[in-house]
């Protein structure tokens, strides 16, 4: 007897709906003079595609109150789930005739009854996630929520003013202008490949799925600063990068132009730092190429040696003014002496304020037999869905070129 009462109720609603709807399919069809004019008119109201629908839901309903039973408070029963989708998503790793012999309600634990794609277990993908800010720069900088859907409404309201004081004391009322803006950034695809040796599937002692999701977690955390930073969002893959969103228009990320040919002096820096509102200055970080970094140490002030003393303690950044610095290989580096393209190559804002990223549920993986099968190699595609984009242009600045 299945003991998830919650799934049975789900079920017998769904069944509830799906016999209203099948009663009215049949009415339509004696009250018509041919079964043929009660189908045409179902497809014209969409009654036969909420009839597919709800079959396709009890088909997964059905398939989850057969899996196996389990005891003990939710935690633990989340956690023999778990264990239990590993085992079967391991199958699914090793191979066709492994996972054949995985009994279909089994294979819900991993598969979306949708799409057909296989699934990493729920706690797999978010020791994914959990381990991306440690490898990448910009999700530490900015961190990141989980999303439902496709899509973000992306809206803004610029130009508000207020003031202090009761209005029934006759206190003015402030004026505000302002703009609203009405757009949506999407989610997009990242996805990587990994090659495994047929030897190393065949040995049982090996955790396969967290193998994989470790070098997952390693090259997406670098795929993803550079699509956070540089991403053409326009061209319909990537992230929108937040260097894109630099430019002199006032929904764009302010530029400050460099006053020497040095290309990079303190003077600059706190020239920029103090270019961002103070509402997000106070959060603000300087982010640049480690070779600009490298530059602003080695600068010296006559003989009494380095004019930045960075942080010598672990853990601890080295901060510029008070502000934090951070580095990654996907800013710009410094360029020529001269150089007059307007390239941005130091960011400092508030990054959590003004940037965000989404995480979509469902990371799914693919095997991949044929493309390297004579050396002996099975390969594993994963797809992961995240969003990410320029929220509040104004809480960044950008150092540029002159």
């Amino acid at each position: 007897m299945p003991t998830d009462t919650a799934t049975m109720a789900e079920l017998r609603a769904t069944l509830e709906e799906l016999n209203v709807l099948v009663k009215a399919l049949r009415d339509k069809a004696a009250e018509s003079e041919s079964n043929a004019e009660a189908l045409v008119e179902a497809r014209v109201t969409g009654l036969d595609q909420k009839i597919a629908d709800l079959r396709a839901k009890q088909t997964e309903l059905e398939l989850k109150l057969k899996a196996p039973a389990t005891t003990g408070s939710d935690d633990e029963k989340s956690m023999v789930r778990e264990k239990e989708a590993r085992s079967v998503l391991r199958s699914y790793l090793r191979g066709p005739e492994v996972w054949a012999s995985v009994p279909p309600e089994k294979r819900a634990l991993v598969a979306d009854q949708a799409t057909g794609q296989i699934l990493i277990p729920a706690e797999m993908e978010r020791e994914l996630v959990r381990a991306l800010p440690a490898k990448a720069v910009i999700r530490g900088l900015v961190g990141a929520q989980p999303i439902g859907s496709d899509k973000l409404h992306r809206r803004s309201l610029t130009g508000v003013t207020v003031a202090w004081g009761k209005l029934e004391l006759g206190a003015d009322l402030p004026e505000s202008t302002m703009v609203p803006g009405d757009e949506y950034l999407y989610v997009r695809n990242i996805i990587g490949s990994t090659w495994v040796g047929t030897d190393l599937l065949e040995d049982t002692d090996i955790d396969l799925p967290a193998e994989i999701n470790a070098a997952f977690a390693a090259a997406i955390a670098p795929a993803e600063d550079d699509g956070f930073l540089n991403g053409d969002y326009s061209g319909g893959k990537e992230p929108e990068g937040i260097l894109t969103r630099v430019g002199t228009a006032s929904y764009e990320i302010p530029m400050v132009k460099v006053t020497t040919t040095k290309l990079v002096t303190f003077k600059d820096m706190i020239t920029l730092a103090y270019e961002v509102p103070e509402q997000y200055r106070v959060g603000g970080t300087f982010l640049m190429h480690p070779s600009t970094e490298l530059e602003l140490m080695l600068e010296t002030k006559g003989d009494a040696g380095y004019v930045w003393q960075p942080s010598v303690q672990a853990g601890v950044p080295a901060r510029i003014y008070g502000y934090p610095t951070a580095t990654s290989q996907f800013m710009p580096t410094l360029p020529a002496a001269d150089a007059t393209s307007g390239t941005p190559y130091v960011l400092f804002g508030d990054f959590r304020a003004g940037y965000t990223i989404r995480d979509r549920r469902g990371v799914s993986v693919q095997r991949l037999v044929e493309l390297r099968a004579e050396a002996g190699l099975v390969g594993f595609l994963i797809t992961k869905r995240v969003l990410g984009g320029v929220i509040r242009p104004d809480a960044f600045a950008a150092l540029c070129e002159p």
